[in-house]
């Protein structure tokens, strides 16, 4: 159902954002008694359709185990990424679960760029999967272990609006290995595949210079640079200002993305974190999306003073970037 309680904002450290979030909320108060006829597992008729789909068909004490929030949106609308930037709200979990049972945090998939004006926002359309793992400990001994949550998101087109449904599901406790239930092997592979990946042997690291959080990746021996755009979806809210154009410098063995740092920054920028996207894949698989996370540190051996004469003898010359290939992006 559509939820009429007050919206609870998370503001940012512009006041913008959560202006821009309660005015789209408020607008789609009117909305609420005409919702778009898609039914979540609740039955409530909400935007967005949820489910609870553990990958087992039993549970074994003392064995954790894989369940994905499944989201399928109605045509247009979208929802938000843990950082949703400069608006929005991420999707919550609200777990109702037994003594010892616990649920780790979400994994998010890898979003797209939803711009909304002078806004850049994070986010989902059509469908999402978050992957979640449930711990159950040895000890337990019920013979039906009942898995329960409210999930709770913001999901917007031209107005937003906030719904919530619960979701669960229930699974018989068995001695023996559990074993994944076939009807949704599909749903669990293509939830993995939307995951940002590791990639062996490449370093990244970060540093703050001239109002930049500026992170430098370097390829190992041998590897090829990313080709195409490159992109950074910051994972902290209200450090970066994510509307801003991100400039990307390639070099014979790494790169350099300069992100804008807000002047007054919400979060304490002590850390890097994120998905680095590229169009043109990561390593010889291609990979289109990498996590990577540093704390702030210096740059990698030799990589600044030569990336920075570059750029300071490019400057001499009126150009605006340092070494062919690298680029501006909106």
């Amino acid at each position: 159902m559509t939820r009429t309680s007050p919206f609870r904002c998370r503001c940012s450290h512009w006041v913008g954002r959560c202006v821009a979030t309660l005015l789209l909320v408020c607008a789609g108060a009117s909305w609420a008694q005409a919702p778009f006829p898609i039914g979540s597992s609740s039955g409530a008729q909400n935007r967005v359709r949820v489910d609870l789909i553990p990958e087992v068909t039993t549970v074994r004490p003392g064995e954790p185990f894989s369940a994905v929030l499944r989201m399928r949106l109605a045509p247009g609308w979208h929802t938000y990424w843990s950082n949703p930037g400069d608006s929005g709200l991420p999707t919550h979990l609200e777990w109702r679960l037994p003594q010892g049972v616990s649920a780790d945090p979400p994994q998010w998939p890898v979003p797209k760029r939803l711009p909304v004006g002078p806004l850049m926002n994070y986010g989902y359309e059509q469908e999402v999967l978050l992957p979640v793992r449930i711990n159950v400990p040895s000890g337990f001994a019920e013979p039906v272990l009942r898995v329960a949550a409210q999930a709770e998101w913001l999901v917007c087109r031209e107005v937003c609006i906030p719904e919530t449904a619960p979701v669960g599901f229930e699974l018989p406790t068995a001695p023996q290995a559990t074993s994944a239930d076939p009807r949704w092997q599909a749903v669990f592979t293509a939830a993995r595949n939307a995951l940002p990946k590791a990639l062996p042997g490449w370093t990244a690291s970060a540093n703050v210079a001239d109002g930049q959080l500026r992170i430098s990746l370097q390829a190992p021996a041998g590897a090829s640079l990313p080709e195409g755009e490159l992109y950074f979806y910051n994972g902290f809210e209200g450090q970066v200002v994510h509307a801003k154009p991100q400039i990307v410098t390639r070099f014979r063995d790494g790169v350099r993305i300069e992100v804008p740092l807000h002047g007054q920054p919400t979060t304490p920028v002590e850390r890097m974190s994120g998905v680095l996207v590229s169009t043109g894949g990561f390593g010889p698989e291609r990979i289109g999306a990498i996590s990577i996370a540093s704390l702030l540190a210096p740059e990698l051996p030799g990589l600044g003073p030569r990336l920075d004469g570059a750029l300071a003898a490019d400057r001499s010359r009126g150009a605006t970037n340092a070494i062919p290939g690298a680029s501006a992006l909106p």
